[in-house]
């Protein structure tokens, strides 16, 4: 018997006398967290190996911890979404169940109890309080598509979509983004979904199917805060004094925000945010029924 294997009959016997304390969800989490520690050693050769293999192992109790999921257009076996259970890229994704349609659209689906037990775990993900810890807010936060789906991008949100509910009580939240590894001007090309319906949480993302079009005004912006930047950058040059480099990434940082609030603001005028909308709304559609 491997060690992963002897590791997890290990975790299944110690489950099994605590069966009467600890919820399937807490169990699962217990389990995880057991093999991230098993695996948080020196590298050799065997550590991908012993990772797929848990992470094959977990996917088994994701799956009947979220149930069958019947989404429209999309293959009736979900993948884990973690990517990796060693401390390196990819970490600490959302627990969860990963599909992908034939259109290339992608989901996620987890539970409440899973997705308030990892918005617990990320609060200080990135040494300061970047993830809201109440659920919806979280849903809501760049930070959460960063950590939860992202991998090796970070998402920008660059507009709020107007979308409706699936069934009344229901929490759905959409936006338009981007995936980037740094700060630039570039346009939008995704749809971001959240929906929550009953235990079971939801997330999609879609690329944009409209042509959206560059917006001068926010150009403007950036191109200001970049001739800034440069000039801090030239006065860094000139004196090595570390203040300036704190200065170029203060500004390069401010920049991206106003380029963004400036195209939630004006891209409202756009032809293509009726449609992106649209698309949005589709998205939530293809949810199964409660």
């Amino acid at each position: 018997m491997s060690k992963l294997r002897n590791l997890f009959f290990g975790l299944f016997l110690v489950g099994g006398f605590a069966a009467q304390a600890a919820t399937p969800v807490q169990t699962y989490l217990s389990q995880r967290d057991r093999v991230i520690k098993a695996l948080d050693r020196e590298y050799d050769e065997s550590l991908y190996k012993e990772d797929q293999q848990a992470m094959a192992e977990l996917e088994k109790r994701l799956t009947g911890l979220i149930g069958p999921v019947d989404l429209q257009g999309f293959p009736g076996k979900g993948k884990i979404n973690l990517q990796t259970l060693m401390r390196e890229m990819g970490f600490g994704m959302l627990d969860g169940l990963s599909y992908t349609a034939s259109d290339k659209t992608k989901a996620v689906v987890t539970t409440k109890p899973l997705l308030q037990a990892w918005i617990k775990e990320h609060e200080t993900w990135w040494n300061e309080k970047s993830m809201p810890q109440e659920m919806e807010s979280a849903l809501k936060s760049d930070a959460f598509y960063t950590q939860a789906i992202a991998g090796d991008v970070s998402i920008a949100r660059y507009a709020e979509l107007p979308v409706s509910a699936p069934v009344e009580g229901g929490f759905v939240y959409a936006m338009l983004s981007a995936g980037r590894q740094e700060y630039n001007s570039q346009l939008p090309n995704e749809i971001n979904v959240a929906v929550v319906r009953g235990d079971r949480v939801f997330i999609l993302t879609q690329r944009v199917e409209a042509k959206i079009q560059r917006i001068a005004a926010c150009d403007q912006i950036w191109a200001g805060y970049m001739r800034k930047q440069e000039e801090a950058l030239k006065a860094f040059r000139a004196t090595n004094d570390e203040k300036y480099t704190s200065e170029s990434t203060r500004l390069e940082q401010e920049g991206d925000q106003q380029f963004r609030n400036c195209f939630a603001q004006k891209f409202k005028d756009q032809a293509a945010y009726q449609a992106v909308i649209r698309q949005a709304q589709n998205l939530v559609q293809r949810l199964p029924s409660p």
